[in-house]
C-alpha cells in the first residue's frame, strides 16, 4: 500500500486486534456471561462494521475493472483470496482437529455445503457477494459518471442497493437486512474514499467533537439498552455509533504520531489482517473453554488478561503464516496466495 494510505493500514491492525480480542472474551467467560460483559458490547458495537468500511475504502483505491476480461479476472481472484480459504479451514478443523473422523466422500462434500450456506468464516463470503456488488456499481459509475458528480453516484447506489436486495433474496441469504447493513458500511467506505468533501467534513473540528460526545453516550446506552429494546432499534444504535467510531478512528490513524517501532508493528498487523482472521479461529478452537473467568469480572481486569492474550494469539498466527508460506500449495488453500509459476 502506498506511504499516503498508511493511515489505513495502521487502522487495519487496530481492527484486526479488535477481532481477536473481541472473539477470545467467550473463550475466557461462559458465552452468557461474556454476551454481557462491557468490554464484549464495547468491541462488538462497531468492530465489523470498521471492517467493512475499510474493504470499501481500500476496494475503490486498489480495484480498476475497464473490460469484461478485468472484470472476470476479478471475480476470479477475489474467489480464490476469500473462498478457497473459506472452504480450506473447515476441512482442516474437521480432519485435523476432530477426534471422531468419517472420512467419506459425503462427509467430505458434507462439509462443503454446510459452509457454503452457513460459512464460519463468514466475513470471507460475505466480503465476495458485496465485492461483486460492488464491481456493478464501479463499472456503471466509471461509465456513466466520469465527472464524479457525488449526486450520481448516490443514485447509482440506491440502484445497486436495489440489487443487492433482489440478488440476496434469489440466492435465499438469510437476514437480508443484515447483509445490507454491512454492505452500506462497504459503501461509506468507498464514498469517503472517492471524495474528498466527505473526508474535509469529517474532519472539521466541530464534526468530530460531536461524534466523540455521541459515541461516548452512545456506547454506554448501547450496553444498558441492547436487552431491552428490539433488534432494529439496536441495529439503528449500532449504525450511529458506528458511524461515530468510523470519524473519530479514521481521523485518530490519518493524524496520530507513533514511534516507528510501534507504528511498523501496528501496520503489520494491518497488512496481514486476512491471515490473521482466518488463523485465530484455530487457536480459539484448540483452546475453548479451556479457561473460564468469573462472569462478573470488571472491564479493567478482563482487559488485562484478554489483552496480552490475544496479542500472543496474534504472534502465533504470523508465525503460523510463515511457515505455511514455505508450502505454496497450503498457502494458496489456507491463505489464497496464488502459486507462482
Amino acid at each position: 500500500m502506498k506511504e499516503r494510505y498508511i493511515y489505513i493500514d495502521r487502522l487495519k491492525g487496530f481492527t484486526i486486534f479488535l477481532v481477536v480480542l473481541g472473539h477470545i472474551i467467550p473463550v475466557l467467560i461462559e458465552d452468557k456471561g461474556a454476551h454481557k460483559n462491557e468490554l464484549f458490547l464495547f468491541i462488538y458495537s462497531f468492530h465489523m462494521p470498521l471492517f467493512f468500511f475499510l474493504s470499501g475504502y481500500i476496494v475503490y483505491k486498489t480495484i480498476k475493472i475497464d473490460s469484461l476480461k478485468e472484470y472476470l479476472q476479478f471475480v476470479k481472484n477475489k474467489g480464490i483470496n476469500l473462498l478457497i480459504p473459506m472452504l480450506s479451514w473447515p476441512l482442516l478443523e474437521q480432519y485435523c482437529f476432530t477426534s471422531k473422523t468419517d472420512f467419506s466422500f459425503e462427509t467430505f462434500l458434507g462439509v462443503i455445503l454446510e459452509e457454503i450456506k452457513n460459512p464460519g468464516l463468514w466475513f470471507l463470503r460475505m466480503l465476495f457477494f458485496f465485492l461483486i456488488v460492488y464491481s456493478i456499481f464501479h463499472i456503471v459509475s466509471e461509465r456513466f459518471n466520469k465527472r464524479k458528480l457525488f449526486i450520481y453516484d448516490l443514485v447509482i447506489l440506491i440502484i445497486d442497493i436495489a440489487l443487492f436486495l433482489i440478488l440476496c433474496y434469489l440466492l435465499q441469504l438469510e437476514a437480508i437486512f443484515h447483509h445490507l447493513f454491512y454492505f452500506i458500511f462497504l459503501m461509506i467506505g468507498v464514498f469517503l474514499s472517492k471524495y474528498d468533501l466527505l473526508k474535509t467534513i469529517i474532519a472539521n473540528k466541530v464534526i468530530l467533537s460531536l461524534s466523540l460526545l455521541f459515541f461516548i453516550v452512545s456506547v454506554g446506552h448501547y450496553n444498558d439498552l441492547i436487552y431491552l429494546i428490539d433488534s432494529s432499534q439496536i441495529k439503528i444504535l449500532k449504525f450511529f455509533i458506528s458511524v461515530f467510531a468510523i470519524i473519530i478512528f479514521y481521523h485518530i490513524a490519518k493524524n496520530i504520531s507513533l514511534s516507528n517501532w510501534f507504528d511498523n508493528s501496528i501496520c503489520f498487523l494491518g497488512r496481514k489482517s486476512l491471515v490473521i482472521y482466518v488463523t485465530h479461529f484455530m487457536f480459539l478452537t484448540i483452546f475453548s473453554k479451556s479457561m473460564l473467568l468469573p462472569v462478573d469480572i470488571s472491564f479493567f481486569f478482563l482487559a488485562l488478561i484478554a489483552v496480552p492474550l490475544s496479542l500472543i494469539m496474534i504472534y502465533f498466527c504470523l508465525l503460523i503464516s510463515k511457515i505455511v508460506e514455505l508450502f505454496p500449495i497450503f498457502n494458496f488453500l489456507l491463505y489464497g496466495v496464488r502459486i507462482k509459476k
